[in-house]
C-alpha cells in the first residue's frame, strides 16, 4: 500500500481502520509510523502530532524522501531506514485549516512509494472544496486506493 483513502461518516471506523494499519506496521521492524492525529485517538504511532504540527511533520517527510531518492533510484527499508507510514486522520478537516498542506499531500502522493514513505488518510468529504487540489483529490480517490464506510459500527470510534 503506497496510499489509502478511507471516506465515511463520523461513527464508521476510519479512525478504527488505521488503528489497526498502525498495529499491522509495529509488528514490521523495518517500519515506522508517524501520525497526524488532531483527536489524539492513534495509539503506537512512532511520532505524533495534532493539526498545528502536521506542515513540520509532513515537511519532514519530504525532506526524507529527497534524501532517500537522491542517493538511489528506490530505496529498500531496513531496520535503521524503516518504511514510513504517516497516518491522517480527518486529511479533509486538516487541508481546510491549513492550506499548505494540500501542496505537501500531492508531493507526498506523487513521490512517496520511491522513498517508502506511505500515506493513510480518512475524511469525510470528497468534495473539491474540502480538498481544494483536485490533482491530490484525484490521486487518493480512485478504486485501487479509496475504501467508502458508508455505515456506523457500533463500538467503533471515528
Amino acid at each position: 500500500m503506497h496510499k489509502l483513502l478511507l471516506v465515511g461518516p463520523t461513527g464508521s471506523g476510519k479512525t478504527h481502520r488505521l488503528q489497526h494499519l498502525a498495529a499491522a506496521h509495529a509488528a514490521d521492524p523495518a517500519a515506522t509510523t508517524w501520525a497526524i492525529d488532531p483527536h489524539a485517538e492513534l495509539v503506537g504511532a512512532d511520532r505524533r502530532t495534532d493539526f498545528d504540527g502536521a506542515a513540520q511533520m509532513l515537511a519532514d517527510a519530504l525532506a526524507l524522501i529527497d534524501e532517500r531518492t537522491g542517493r538511489s533510484e528506490e530505496h529498500i527499508p531496513t531496520a535503521a531506514e524503516p518504511r514510513v507510514l504517516i497516518l491522517i486522520d480527518d486529511a479533509d478537516d486538516l487541508m481546510a485549516r491549513h492550506e499548505p498542506t494540500c501542496g505537501q499531500l500531492h508531493r507526498l502522493a506523487t513521490t512517496g512509494r520511491r522513498a517508502a514513505v506511505h500515506t493513510a488518510l480518512t475524511a469525510q468529504s470528497t468534495t473539491l472544496q474540502a480538498w481544494r487540489l483536485a490533482e491530490l483529490r484525484d490521486h487518493y480517490l480512485n478504486p485501487a486506493t479509496a475504501e467508502h464506510l458508508p455505515r456506523r459500527h457500533s463500538g467503533d470510534e471515528d
